[in-house]
């Protein structure tokens, strides 16, 4: 025994190379077909953007070795930056963005670790705090998608019965009968059936996760953000993943260059609201597929847990035959007794 496990504990350390160099290749691999998707259109895309920018210095007749102009341009990058380039308002003072709902929608993406990068911290006090709350934050929001996952994996888990009952399967457990049954045979059953089960708590999740953690509420975001159906989707699963690229974030639909008016103020705190709700909930239900789907190879230790139970029933079953015997033995003397009485 001893000797096998040496034999696991040498393979295990000698797949990881392995799985190391594995992983490298798979990075490699998608770092040039990424390259081969957006480079070209990235080229175009920048060359487009500076042509524009040439043709208004041409239209105006605006000098590029200007000094004036590139000030204006450098102030003008740092105001966009900081989302202060409000056209509309360039005389009045304005409020800062860490308004309530903003800062709860802000801590929501960093114990996430999904971070859009559209609002950040920028003093020492700010990042040192970020450092602090997310190093408490991160595991506590592990805890809480962890006690959610087995909530919602227990409801689904509630199809086992049903489907159990469906195949109608013989037991070990079912210590009320005394038939006997091959071992193995039972185990390789309940090893089919327990991979099945999963399977279809897996496509029952799948399902539910597809249409409405990820397709209707892009539907949503679209018509609300008044966006694409592709970028809405996308921003979906960039949050769901907890990627975080920020190239598509909720703020998107409020135009840099004007002052939001109280209506969309509330319209952006109610998103905001709502997308930290989806977050968590679309974490909790990407947890339990992978949860679900996993278990389904992890049949090993399961197998060893019924054979323990197999063995421990024909035990009883033997103890159950051996008082058997024994009662009827007693009666026969008794009965041979009385006859000879």
């Amino acid at each position: 025994m001893k000797k096998k496990e040496k034999c696991c504990n040498a393979f295990d350390f000698c797949r990881i190379p392995i799985i190391i160099s594995i992983y490298v290749i798979f990075l490699v691999i998608g770092a040039i077909i990424i390259t081969r998707i957006e480079a070209e259109g990235d080229k175009r895309l920048r060359n487009q953007k500076r042509q524009q920018l040439l043709n208004v210095y041409k239209k105006y007749n605006i000098s590029l070795n200007d000094q004036r102009i590139r000030e204006f341009l450098r102030a003008a990058y740092g105001a966009l930056e900081v989302d202060a380039m409000k056209l509309n308002k360039m005389t009045q003072e304005l409020e800062s963005r860490w308004d309530f709902t903003s800062s709860l929608f802000f801590t929501a993406t960093l114990v996430t670790t999904i971070g859009y990068g559209d609002r950040y911290p920028m003093t020492g006090g700010g990042r040192s705090f970020c450092i602090i709350y997310a190093l408490i934050g991160i595991p506590f929001t592990g805890y809480l998608v962890t006690i959610l996952c087995t909530l919602f994996a227990n409801l689904i888990k509630r199809t086992e019965s049903a489907i159990k009952k469906i195949r109608k399967i013989k037991r070990i457990e079912n210590k009320n009968s005394f038939k006997r049954v091959d071992e193995e045979d039972e185990i390789k059953t309940r090893t089919e059936v327990y991979q099945m089960v999963r399977a279809i708590q897996v496509g029952i999740a799948t399902s539910i996760f597809l249409i409405f953690i990820w397709l209707l509420p892009s539907l949503i975001i679209m018509i609300s953000n008044d966006w694409n159906f592709e970028t809405a989707i996308y921003f979906c699963f960039i949050t769901i993943s907890t990627i975080g690229l920020g190239d598509v974030t909720p703020s998107m639909t409020i135009d840099p260059l004007q002052l939001e008016d109280e209506k969309n103020k509330l319209g952006s705190s109610v998103k905001q609201i709502s997308i930290i709700c989806y977050i968590i909930i679309s974490l909790t239900s990407i947890t339990v597929i992978i949860s679900l789907a996993t278990s389904i190879w992890k049949t090993k230790k399961l197998k060893k847990k019924w054979r323990k139970e197999a063995k421990s029933f024909r035990e009883i079953q033997g103890h159950e035959n051996d008082a058997f015997s024994n009662v009827t033995q007693v009666t026969v003397v008794e009965n041979a007794r009385s006859v000879d009485g």
